[in-house]
């Protein structure tokens, strides 16, 4: 995915990944998640914001 920051004056972005490794035989949970729009002062979508929530498992490794 593509993160873009701006303070009014700086713009930077950079890509980031995000690997998700399977460490058991349990298949993969998602609690709730959402979709927010990021708008501009004048009310122009300029993007969007995926939240996700995940249970936390107990690792035993």
């Amino acid at each position: 995915m593509s993160v873009q920051v701006s303070d009014s004056i700086f713009t930077n972005s950079t890509n980031v990944t995000i690997n998700i490794l399977d460490s058991n035989d349990n298949p993969p949970v998602v609690q709730d998640y959402s979709y927010t729009n990021i708008t501009e002062n004048d009310n122009s979508v300029v993007g969007k914001l995926v939240t996700v929530r995940l249970p936390i498992f107990e690792l035993n490794c």
